[in-house]
């Protein structure tokens, strides 16, 4: 086999040459005998089919089956020419040529390897950080909601509606005089200050006596869900029928006892400990979401330089490019239609992020193979139900939907860059 390769540099490398016309019609030959051996053809015994009739029904298929063969041969050869093994390789080889003629077929393939380097330096990029300290009145507060929650409610007669009461209410919204579709409910509770109806709503019935009928009026925000109620003045009818007040519970054992249900040993002090525990966490992974991840990446980038992969780099941009395009609205996409040049300078602008995008992925990747880091099928699964559940949809219908649209490699490549980044944060945290 005519075979030329040539190393650009540590992440890429190119192989050229021709596959020669008999060379196919060797292995066309060689797949049709055995076929002829194998194949079930009604009127012939196993093993006699004549191999005319294998070449007439089956001559396409075998032909396309043994330019497949020989491509493999072509690319192993251009392996062993490279002196690099198919695990050291990244993603698909890329075809730049691929002419067929008499003569066989030229072809000019592209490898990406996986460029080595040494991660050592990525100790030196885990940014500064203070552990945030959790004080006794952030543990009381939380404290004090568990109590509230696990309050009992009494009905209050002889004041009227205060914050953080539960009224129960009957109410009727109109706009521009009319009734609108899913403003009016009977016997609704209600508690004051949770913010679950619109901005003014909950305000406006403080103050009120059970028994007394009164008209609020808002405005319903600009971005409201409804567009047909977005930013339209409105007016609701309200009739009170009850105020209850939420009692807390008591902040001891007991409520240590209904909280740690599996804890049979459950006091207030391990609540305590639990509560002090949890805001610990609840700060760091602010920390990490707001501050510490993006300078963490950024010092890693800053600190690495090696060689990209062009293939993977172009299957990059052409994402990042489809992803433009499904944001684009129909007028937009339409008049792209038949513009090459144009499409081609809005793909390659995409190409520095691309770079980004890859040379961070190659890092993640090193890094999590030096610590023994990776993402199970269950903790993807577990990641996909929690995000269904979040957005109310069937989990199943949203696996499908990553697994169609090819999604999964790129949501597990991001579960798997928060884990290294945060098991490193946490490591440097260990050895302070």
């Amino acid at each position: 086999m005519n075979i030329q390769t040539t190393k650009n540099d540590a992440a890429n490398a190119l192989a050229s040459g021709v596959i020669e016309q008999k060379t196919l019609d060797s292995k066309t030959a060689s797949l049709t005998q055995k076929a002829a051996k194998t194949l079930h053809i009604d009127g012939f015994r196993k093993g006699k089919v004549p191999v005319s009739i294998v070449r007439a029904r089956y001559g396409k298929q075998i032909a396309e089956d043994a330019e497949q063969e020989a491509i493999k041969d072509f690319i192993s050869t251009a392996f062993k020419e490279l002196g690099v093994k198919e695990e050291d390789t990244l993603g698909s080889p890329m075809f730049l040529k691929f002419d067929r003629n008499e003569n066989g077929i030229e072809v000019e393939v592209r490898f990406a390897l996986r460029p080595e380097f040494d991660i050592a330096p990525a100790k030196a990029a885990v940014p500064s950080f203070e552990v945030p300290d959790v004080n006794e009145s952030e543990i009381d507060e939380q404290l004090a909601k568990f109590a509230k929650n696990y309050g009992e409610l009494h009905d209050i007669e002889n004041r009227a509606v205060q914050e953080n009461d539960i009224v129960q209410i009957d109410f009727e919204g109109f706009v521009d005089d009319k009734a609108f579709e899913g403003g009016k409910a009977e016997g609704y509770n209600l508690e004051i200050g949770s913010k679950a109806f619109i901005p003014g709503f909950e305000e406006q019935l403080v103050g009120m006596q059970i028994g007394d009928s009164k008209d609020i009026f808002v405005t319903f925000p600009k971005d409201y869900g409804a567009q047909n109620l977005a930013g339209k003045d409105a007016r609701f009818a309200i009739k009170l029928h009850s105020i209850k007040e939420r009692i807390p519970a008591p902040i001891d054992d007991d409520l240590a006892k209904k909280l740690l249900p599996k804890d049979e040993d459950a006091i207030l002090q391990k609540l305590k400990e639990r509560v002090k525990e949890q805001i610990a966490s609840d700060k760091k992974a602010k920390l990490y979401n707001e501050t510490l991840k993006e300078k963490f990446i950024e010092n890693l980038l800053q600190t690495f330089s090696f060689d990209l992969p062009e293939n993977i780099i172009e299957q990059e941009m052409d994402m990042l490019f489809r992803g433009e395009v499904d944001s684009m609205e129909r007028e937009e996409l339409e008049s792209l239609q038949g513009k090459r040049e144009e499409i081609k300078e809005r793909r390659e602008k995409h190409k520095e992020k691309a770079q980004r995008n890859v040379k961070l992925t190659l890092i993640v990747d090193a890094l999590a193979r030096e610590n023994k880091l990776g993402i199970s099928e269950q903790e993807l699964f577990m990641r996909l139900y929690n995000e269904a559940m979040f957005l109310r949809q069937d989990p199943k219908t949203l696996l499908e939907y990553y697994q169609q649209g090819g999604f999964l490699p790129a949501l597990q490549m991001a579960m798997l860059e928060d884990k290294v980044l945060t098991f490193l944060l946490e490591k440097s945290i260990d050895k302070e």
